[in-house]
């Protein structure tokens, strides 16, 4: 009797246990294959462990407007650039060199002070017209970076140095002598490779590539430059030529090969455009009969197309959506010149 009693109480405990430890096994399995979705995990500084899921790019806040120019000066049309990226309502300025000729830094300071405001996020690249009073220009240039909120910045500013400001990373390479090319390439490629977290970056410097502008300007830059930005998709600003033109999408620039004539550009690793915005003020180029007739230009915009001053506004995390973007270049007479339409993967 005892015997039978026992039997019985073992099979029902086996009734109960199996089928619970069967349960905790799949829930075991079940954890285990999340886990494996999500890729492995990273500890962060505080200790919290975050899977590749979690570890996202930094965005752009919600419609950041920039405005590109360069070649300024401090006279009436460059003032009424300045009126310009106001009345557009841009967040922040990137001059890409030559920021003023006859005037000198104190008289370029004072127009920006007196349109933009003194606190007015303006961000500078040294051009060649630059260099006597670079000393200046840098100083006001940090004295400003100094009173604004949320920027970073590290290196040699507005010659070699990286910004970061509301969500975009900006690598800047000023002035750069001919002889010095290798230092800056070796500089740009250990830049974009140090760090992959922003969706955007502008890599802006001054000079040109002789193909990859329309006016008189001889190869003052490698193609490596080029290149080395492309390879990490990062977007191209330049300057000293007189005029706007744009590329259109680029698989390489040294061999000028074209992805898409179309005016909606997938931007990624490999794939970018390059950009001058050179009408801030100072004067305006005509464009070679020639060079104009390249296939891989977008949009030329200069004095042979009676163009006025203006600048280029992109609006990157454009409503909302942080891989899209929008460009448009509009001069100082209201007319709209080029549209554009940017995705970054």
């Amino acid at each position: 009797m005892t015997s039978d009693k026992t039997n019985k109480s073992v099979n029902k405990i086996k009734r109960i246990v199996l089928p619970l430890s069967f349960a905790i096994l799949l829930i075991i399995s079940s954890i285990a294959s999340l886990n494996s979705l999500q890729g492995p995990s990273t500890k962060t500084d505080t200790g919290e462990h975050k899977t590749e899921r979690d570890i996202k790019k930094i965005a752009p806040v919600k419609n950041l407007k920039v405005a590109f120019i360069s070649d300024q000066d401090t006279n009436e049309n460059s003032k009424r650039v300045l009126r310009l990226i106001k009345a557009e309502g841009a967040s922040m300025v990137v001059s890409a060199g030559d920021l003023s000729y006859e005037g000198g830094p104190g008289d370029w300071e004072a127009s920006i002070n007196d349109i933009l405001g003194a606190d007015y996020p303006y961000f500078i690249v040294r051009g060649n017209h630059d260099y006597r009073r670079w000393s200046e220009y840098q100083s006001l240039f940090k004295k400003r970076l100094e009173k604004m909120e949320g920027v970073s910045y590290e290196g040699d500013l507005g010659v070699k140095s990286v910004i970061t400001y509301k969500g975009i990373r900006l690598i800047f390479l000023g002035g750069m002598r001919s002889t010095l090319q290798k230092e800056y390439e070796d500089y740009l490629t250990a830049r974009l490779s140090a760090d992959d977290d922003y969706i955007w970056e502008i890599v802006a410097w001054h000079k040109n590539q002789r193909l990859l502008q329309v006016g008189d300007k001889e190869d003052e830059v490698s193609y490596d430059l080029y290149d080395i930005s492309r390879v990490e998709g990062g977007i191209i600003a330049t300057g000293h030529s007189h005029m706007y033109t744009r590329t259109k999408l680029m698989s390489s620039f040294k061999d000028q090969q074209v992805v898409s004539d179309s005016n909606t550009l997938t931007v990624e690793k490999g794939m970018t455009f390059a950009f001058t915005s050179g009408l801030g003020g100072k004067s305006i180029d005509s464009q070679d009969a020639t060079l104009s007739k390249n296939p891989w230009w977008a949009s030329i915009y200069s004095k042979d197309q009676g163009a006025n001053y203006g600048a280029l506004f992109i609006t990157f995390n454009s409503g909302g959506t942080a891989n899209n973007a929008t460009g448009y270049f509009k001069d100082i007479d209201g007319k709209v010149i080029d549209e554009f339409y940017l995705t970054k993967k």
